[in-house]
C-alpha cells in the first residue's frame, strides 16, 4: 500500500516537473509560478526522504543517504536552482522505485519457498474428514490430502495414487507418481489424485519447516563482501563530506575571483555524486539474487558468506555411500559357516539391525525379513552401536557381534573371514559373529550397491570448475572404495575410515593450507561437514545433523547439484565484484567531472541512479544461469 502511494505521488512529482521544464522552455516571464512548480515537486518527491532525514539527524545520523540527498537538494533550492532540486529528488525517488522492484524481483524466489506451508490440513477422525491446524498435527495421524493441497507435514501415503509437484522443494519440475507406501514430503503440492497419509512428524519438525527455518537464515547471513562494502561506506562516506565541504568554501577563499555561489554548487554536486548507494545496494543485490537461484535448483545456501568460500574450494572430499553411489543396496547372498544354521543367522542378524537406519541395515533387515525361515526368533536385551565397526548385543550369557572385517579383527575372528575367500569380493562384507559364551565366527552377507550414472561425468566438470583434487572418505573396504573410486573417476581414496578419521584427514589437510569442501549424506558425517571449510549434506533436508552441520543442504539428493552450486557462487562472486569496481569506477570519473564543475546536479544523480540500475541489470544476469547448468 505504502510503496503504490509513493509511487503514484513519485508521478505525480515528475508530471510537475515536466510540465516547468516545458514552460521553461515556451513561456518567458514566468519566473515567479515556474518556482512554485518546482518546489512542488521537489517537496512533492521528497517529503518521505526529508522526513527521514530528520529522524537521522535525531538518532545522529548525519552521513545516512536521505540526510545527504535532503542536505544537497535544499542547497541547490538556496542558490535558485530550483529546477536542479526538483530534477534531483524526482530522478533519485525513480532510482529508488526501480531498485525496490528489482531487490522484489531477486527476493521473490526464496519467499516464494517460504510460503511452502499448508495453511490447513484435514485429519480422519471417526471416518470424516476434519479441517485443522496443521500447527495440531500429531504423529501417527491420518490425514487426507486433497487434488491441489499442499502436503502439511512429513509422512506416508496409506491409501490412494497421485502425482506431486515437489519443484519448490527439489527444483524438479516433472511430477512425481507416489502410491501405498510412498514418502511425502511436507511442502510438496497434491495433483488430480487423493490420498491419504500417516504423519510421521509435527508441522514444527516438518520438511517445508526446516527448509523456512534454513532460507531465515540464508538471508540474514552477510557475504563478507557485503560486510565489507558496509565497512567500506562508514569510511568512504565521511571522507567525501569533508571533500565536498573543502571544494564549496575552500576555492573562493584562495582563487582570485572565484564565485562562492559557483563553489557552493560544484561541493553541492561533489555531495550528491558521493552518494555510496550504487555499491551499497548492488552488492547484496548479487547476493540476495545467487540466494534465489539457488533455493529455486533445490539447493539452499545458508548465506553469501558461503558463497566466497565456495570459489576458494581447491578440493572436494565426497562421502562414498549415497553421494557417488545410489545407496541402494541389497544382499546378494548369505555365505552362512557348514556348522551354522542359515536360520540362526538370519534370526540374530534380523535383531541385531532392528533399531538402525543406515541404508545398508536396511538392506540385511529387508532381506532376513523377505527369507523363509523357521528358526525361533532371538531377542536381545540392548543393542550396542559401535561406530565405525558394526553393532553389539550386550547380554548376561551369549553376545553377538556384527559388522566389518576390522571389527571381527578386534575380536581374533579374522581368520575364518580371510578363509572364506571373501576379502576379494568386489562388495560391502557385513560378518556376524559370536563372542560370548565362545568365540564362533557365523557367517556373512554380501553386499552391493550402485554407482550412479553420472558420477564420472559429474567428476570430471567438477575438475573444470578450477578444483584440483576430488577424494572420497569412506568406511568401506579398501578393494571395494578402489573399484568405485576407479569407476567414477576419482583422484584419490581414503577407506576404512572411522567418522573421526574423516574429520581428521579433513583438519590436517586444512592445516596445510588446503581449502576443503566435504560431501556427504549427512546422517553420520556431521562432524567432518562441520570441520570442512564448506559442508554440504546431500539430500540431507530431513536429517537434523545435517541442517545443523552444513554450509549447503542439496534437498534433492542429485550428483549434479554439486557443480552447480559450484557455479553458481562462481558467477555470483564475479557479478559482485564486477559490481564494486562499476560502480566505484563511474563514481570517481563523476566526482571529479564535479569538481571541475564539468557537470550539473541533475546529470550527477542521473549517473548515480544509473549506475545503481545498470549494477543491478549486471546482477540480474544470473537468471540466465539455471538455463546454462
Amino acid at each position: 500500500m505504502l510503496e503504490k502511494t509513493k509511487t503514484k505521488r513519485v508521478i505525480f512529482a515528475a508530471i510537475l516537473l515536466a510540465l516547468g521544464i516545458i514552460l521553461d522552455f515556451f513561456v518567458e516571464g514566468f519566473e515567479i509560478p515556474l518556482i512554485i512548480i518546482f518546489v512542488a515537486s521537489w517537496f512533492i518527491a521528497g517529503i518521505d526522504i526529508i522526513y527521514q532525514a530528520i529522524i537521522n539527524l535525531k538518532n545522529k545520523m548525519l552521513l545516512a543517504e536521505h540526510f545527504l540527498m535532503s542536505i544537497a537538494t535544499i542547497g541547490a533550492l538556496a542558490i535558485g536552482e530550483y529546477k536542479e532540486a526538483a530534477m534531483v529528488m524526482v530522478l533519485f525517488q525513480i532510482g529508488e522505485l526501480l531498485e525496490d522492484k528489482a531487490v522484489d524481483k531477486s527476493r521473490k524466489s526464496i519467499t516464494d519457498l517460504m510460503n511452502i506451508q499448508a495453511p490447513v490440513a484435514y485429519r480422519i477422525e471417526d471416518s470424516k474428514s476434519v479441517q485443522i491446524d496443521p500447527e495440531d498435527i500429531q504423529v501417527g495421524d491420518l490425514l487426507e490430502i486433497k487434488a491441489g493441497d499442499k502436503v502439511p507435514v512429513d509422512g506416508v501415503v496409506v491409501k490412494g495414487e497421485s502425482s506431486l509437484d515437489t519443484a519448490a522443494l527439489t527444483g524438479e519440475s516433472i511430477p512425481v507418481s507416489v502410491g501405498i507406501g510412498d514418502k511425502l514430503l511436507s511442502g510438496s503440492i497434491n495433483g488430480d489424485g487423493w490420498l491419504v497419509m500417516k504423519a510421521e512428524s509435527t508441522a514444527e519438525n516438518s520438511t517445508a519447516m526446516r527448509i523456512i527455518e534454513l532460507l531465515e537464515e540464508a538471508t540474514e547471513n552477510q557475504a563478507q563482501t557485503e560486510s565489507m562494502i558496509t565497512r567500506f561506506a562508514k569510511i568512504y562516506t565521511p571522507i567525501v563530506v569533508v571533500l565536498a565541504i573543502l571544494l564549496a568554501f575552500i576555492p573562493p577563499l584562495i582563487i582570485e575571483g572565484a564565485q562562492f555561489s559557483e563553489w557552493f554548487r560544484r561541493g553541492l554536486i561533489f555531495l550528491v555524486v558521493s552518494c555510496p548507494c550504487a555499491f551499497v545496494v548492488s552488492v547484496p543485490m548479487a547476493f540476495v539474487t545467487g540466494l534465489g537461484i539457488s533455493s529455486k535448483l533445490g539447493i539452499l545456501v545458508k548465506g553469501g558468506n558461503v558463497f566466497e568460500k565456495l570459489v576458494q574450494i581447491d578440493t572436494l572430499a565426497v562421502d562414498k555411500t549415497g553421494t557417488i553411489t545410489e545407496g541402494a543396496f541389497k544382499v546378494f547372498y548369505e555365505h552362512p559357516q557348514d556348522d551354522v544354521d542359515k536360520s540362526l543367522m538370519l534370526s540374530i542378524t534380523k535383531e541385531l539391525e532392528k533399531g538402525s537406519n543406515h541404508p545398508i541395515a536396511q538392506a540385511i533387515r529387508k532381506y532376513a525379513e523377505d527369507k523363509d525361515h523357521d528358526y525361533e526368533a532371538v531377542e536381545f536385551g540392548h543393542i550396542e552401536n559401535v561406530p565405525g565397526r558394526g553393532l553389539k548385543s550386550l547380554g548376561e550369557k551369549e553376545e553377538y557381534i556384527l559388522g566389518n572385517l576390522s571389527y571381527m579383527e578386534e575380536h581374533d575372528l579374522i581368520e575364518p573371514a580371510i578363509a572364506d575367500g571373501c576379502v576379494n569380493e568386489v562388495a560391502t562384507m557385513v560378518h556376524v559373529a559370536r563372542i560370548k559364551p565362545d568365540k564362533k565366527y557365523l557367517g556373512h552377507y554380501v553386499i552391493k550397491d550402485k554407482i550412479k550414472e553420472d558420477a564420472k561425468e559429474i567428476i570430471e566438470s567438477i575438475h573444470t570448475l578450477g578444483i584440483d583434487k576430488v577424494v572420497m572418505l569412506t568406511g568401506d573396504a579398501k578393494n571395494v572404495a578402489e573399484d568405485v573410486a576407479k569407476r567414477a573417476g576419482i583422484d584419490e581414496i581414503h577407506s576404512e575410515l572411522l567418522p573421526q578419521g574423516k574429520m581428521s584427514w579433513v583438519v590436517n589437510k586444512t592445516n596445510e593450507g588446503r581449502k576443503i569442501a566435504f560431501a556427504g549424506d549427512g546422517l553420520n558425517d556431521a562432524p567432518v561437514i562441520t570441520a570442512s571449510h564448506v559442508g554440504i549434506a546431500m539430500g540431507g533436508i530431513g536429517s537434523d545433523a545435517a541442517i545443523e552441520a552444513s554450509d549447503v543442504v542439496l534437498i534433492k539428493d542429485d550428483l549434479k547439484s554439486i557443480p552447480r552450486v559450484f557455479k553458481i557462487a562462481k558467477h555470483t562472486v564475479g557479478i559482485a565484484k564486477q559490481n564494486i569496481w562499476l560502480s566505484l569506477g563511474i563514481k570517481l570519473i563523476f566526482l571529479i567531472l564535479s569538481a571541475f564543475g564539468l557537470t550539473a546536479m541533475w546529470m550527477a544523480v542521473f549517473a548515480d541512479v544509473g549506475v545503481t540500475l545498470l549494477a543491478i541489470a549486471n546482477s540480474f544476469r544470473l537468471y540466465l544461469l539455471p538455463k546454462k547448468i
